[in-house]
């Protein structure tokens, strides 16, 4: 696969210098294709890392501090859905967006479930790429003036920390599931569009984002299910209610 066939070169201008110089782990072992992206995304404002494997992203990670990591799924020493599980249990709020040439359903299930924020499959344009990375960003970044703390019927909340725990039961959430069960706990007893939803926690409203969220909808519900005290009901045509387990 050629590197026209990866992706297309962006129209590079001055424009780029207003943006936040965000830090990239980029991890790709194939050489050419890293330095396509690299150059790219450091013509677009980014500061970069590279890793030609997952070994070397593991080093980087321990030595440096990152906004966004972007990873290949298929790498030697340590694939990209490895890494992004170690990444979720060492660095819970890095999101991960994970590049692959394989575009079957169960693989993006996969990556999902392994706890990446998004995912892009080759052939690319590097624009969409650059621009599924602002999106990234933009979920992942602090909103000071929403409430982090909730506690309904003795289940803690922090969405600070990304937990959700009671006396017996605690459990680590993603980024994505923290910003999907936000939603939910902010609206609780009351019924949630599926579009608000969409908005709330990609920033839009589409068949990619309706998809990915009937992933993280699975999972959430196996996450809550533990706690005995409230379940999510579907109200059709209407969108979606966390209530009180009957």
């Amino acid at each position: 696969m050629t590197q026209q066939q990866i992706f297309e070169m962006p129209h590079l201008n001055s424009n780029n210098s207003h943006k936040l110089k965000a830090k990239v782990l980029l991890a790709e072992d194939d050489a050419n294709t890293a330095f396509m992206l690299k150059q790219n995304l450091q013509q677009s404002g980014y500061k970069v890392t590279h890793a030609l494997d997952g070994q070397q992203a593991v080093i980087a990670l321990n030595t440096h501090t990152f906004d966004i990591a972007l990873l290949d799924i298929m790498m030697p020493k340590k694939d990209g859905l490895e890494l992004t599980e170690f990444i979720k249990s060492r660095y819970k709020n890095l999101p991960v967006v994970l590049l692959t040439a394989r575009n079957l359903l169960e693989d993006r299930v996969k990556g999902f479930k392994t706890g990446c924020d998004d995912y892009v499959s080759k052939p690319f344009y590097y624009e969409e790429l650059e621009l599924r990375l602002e999106a990234v960003l933009r979920r992942n970044k602090p909103q000071k003036e929403a409430s982090k703390f909730y506690n309904i019927k003795g289940v803690h909340f922090d969405f600070r920390e990304n937990t959700v725990k009671s006396k017996s039961h605690e459990v680590l959430l993603t980024p994505t599931e923290s910003k999907i069960m936000a939603v939910f706990v902010e609206q609780f007893d009351r019924t949630v569009s599926r579009d608000l939803l969409l908005e709330k926690v990609w920033g839009v409203s589409n068949t990619y984002t309706s998809r990915s969220f009937d992933v993280y909808l699975n999972r959430i519900r196996k996450i809550i299910k533990p706690f005995l005290v409230f379940e999510i009901e579907n109200t059709h045509g209407l969108g979606y209610k966390m209530k009180p387990l009957k």
